[in-house]
């Protein structure tokens, strides 16, 4: 009997009704904490690569966990947990869900001895097509120890392993650092019987020069399934124009598979437009590396849509629900949501966590209302089964907060509310940025609005989220029905940090202008 599924009646108590039907959310989530203690899952199989300070905790991490913010329609509700994925993964299992998840993607840091940097720029149209660029931000830093790392990803893949259902899979993304290492790991913990797929992701088009030795032009990703018994689907890759080709059959009497035959003994041709994927996998990086690509969003190691639309094709089928402990610029939450798959992720870096929200509300604006323009780049947007997101702290982990002086003008025009916002000042900001700059929309990246703020809590209706360079809007046009008593304005700046504004709702034929 697995560890986890043994001590289940200690950990019915508390608040964890609040997550017996997964992401069906409920009517407020106040903040909730669990303190208990549970056995760590075993490795399934004995381990052959030793390290120093390898071992198993005795106990579950604690995991505290508050909710921080939602935005979006009725509906089924995804979560997007902020902080330590080791305890985020914790609370998943102390809250019901093992054997939950169909897919577990996982992009850890490799190991490169790497700082990792993301380019920061102010909107509009100086400076090229993201803006203008002011400087350098850290996103997170790749520096460890083989015995760190190895005792870190062995800890992560454990708790994986519990969370996978009976037919689901693992894809971890590795490159050449220390790929052979940890599939040491994963066949420790899903047994070699296990593996599936060794997959080369061959990217032709990353140049290098002054290079001795060969250019390394690929990453892997290893795929191993929680029992024998797991969904396999075929991938179909498009061909550059029909092509005409063969048709193959087994034979019976020849036992292998041959060129299929007409009466005549003729070849049978077909036309294909597509073939089947093997495990070298072609797609090139210029989506997420080209400044002017429409699915660059300047995040470090973003990873192209293409990439994840073939391991979920691979492993999963819509409804099943994915989840991503290393989520970083959130291309399996986009691509996932695009698929009509249902998702969970968990990045510790709050800038990961507004970027992600940022491509997900313009993907979740086409799909509520399919009359807006489709947002460009990637791979189309199907029907998603997701709703709306939850952000989730994780053991008091939470987004960056400034300080600002925020002027927004309310006034009702016939049966809407007008938010009209009219100054941002913030001291911090401008030090930051350092120098003054004329146009405050410059410094925003994205506005979201609550037009029923309870306190606490901003539940998200309304919002923009411009590509590129684009400049936020100042005005934004909110049905009366759908305000409550308060409203809340809340702005993310170009350094990942927020800034809130909340105001009373004026009755109509008034307006009112507020600061804060």
């Amino acid at each position: 009997m697995s560890p986890i599924r043994g001590n289940r009646s200690r950990i019915v108590h508390g608040l964890s009704h609040l997550w017996a039907k997964p992401f069906t959310p409920p009517a407020y989530l106040p903040e909730y904490m669990w303190c208990m203690t549970q056995p760590f899952p075993h490795a399934q199989h004995p381990g052959r690569l030793q390290w120093q300070g390898k071992g198993r905790p005795d106990a579950l991490p604690q995991a505290n966990a508050s909710l921080l913010e939602q935005f979006g329609q009725p509906g089924e509700c995804a979560q997007l947990f902020l902080g330590d994925n080791l305890a985020a993964m914790s609370h998943l299992l102390q809250t019901g869900h093992e054997g939950f998840f169909q897919l577990v993607y996982i992009d850890p840091p490799f190991c490169s001895g790497t700082d990792y940097a993301r380019t920061l720029h102010l909107r509009g149209e100086q400076g090229g097509p993201l803006g203008e660029e002011i400087g350098k931000q850290v996103q997170y830093t790749d520096q460890w120890s083989e015995d760190e790392y190895l005792q870190f990803c062995y800890e992560r893949i454990l708790l994986i392993h519990a969370l996978l259902s009976d037919t689901g899979s693992i894809v971890l993304h590795v490159d050449e650092h220390m790929s052979h290492m940890l599939r040491c790991v994963l066949d420790e913990v899903f047994g070699r019987d296990n593996f599936v797929n060794e997959i080369v992701w061959h990217y032709p088009d990353n140049f290098q020069g002054n290079v001795r030795g060969l250019a390394n032009n690929h990453n892997l990703l290893f795929w191993y399934s929680k029992s024998r018994n797991f969904q396999a689907n075929p991938v179909r890759i498009p061909l550059a124009g029909p092509t005409k080709r063969d048709r193959r059959v087994w034979s019976k009497t020849e036992k292998k598979v041959v060129a299929a035959r007409d009466k005549n003994g003729k070849i049978i041709y077909d036309i294909y437009n597509d073939k089947k994927a093997d495990d070298v996998w072609s797609i090139g990086q210029s989506a997420v590396s080209k400044i002017r690509s429409h699915e660059h969003v300047g995040y470090p190691t973003q990873k192209p849509e293409e990439l994840l639309k073939r391991i979920l094709q691979a492993t999963t089928a819509p409804g099943d629900w994915v989840f991503d402990a290393f989520s970083g610029s959130g291309t399996t939450a986009c691509v996932a949501q695009k698929m009509g798959r249902k998702w969970m992720v968990c990045d510790s870096n709050p800038v990961s966590v507004q970027t992600l929200c940022s491509r997900l509300q313009a993907i979740l604006a086409k799909q509520h209302a399919p009359k807006t323009k489709t947002p460009k780049g990637g791979i189309p947007i199907g029907e998603g089964a997701i709703r709306s997101v939850q952000i989730v702290g994780i053991n008091q982990a939470s987004t960056k907060h400034r300080k600002a002086r925020i002027d927004v003008d309310l006034q009702t025009l016939g049966t809407d509310l007008v938010v009209q916002i009219k100054t941002v000042e913030s001291a911090s900001l401008n030090k930051a940025v350092g120098k003054p700059v004329e146009d405050w929309r410059r410094t925003i990246k994205s506005i979201r609005i609550d037009p029923d703020y309870q306190g606490k809590v901003i539940r998200s209706q309304f919002w923009d989220a411009p590509v590129k360079a684009d400049l936020v809007k100042t005005t934004t046009n909110i049905p009366l029905s759908l305000c409550g008593k308060k409203i809340a304005v809340h702005l993310i700046d170009v350094f990942g940090e927020e800034m809130v504004w909340e105001g009373l709702v004026p009755t109509p034929c008034t307006s009112t202008q507020k600061s804060s």
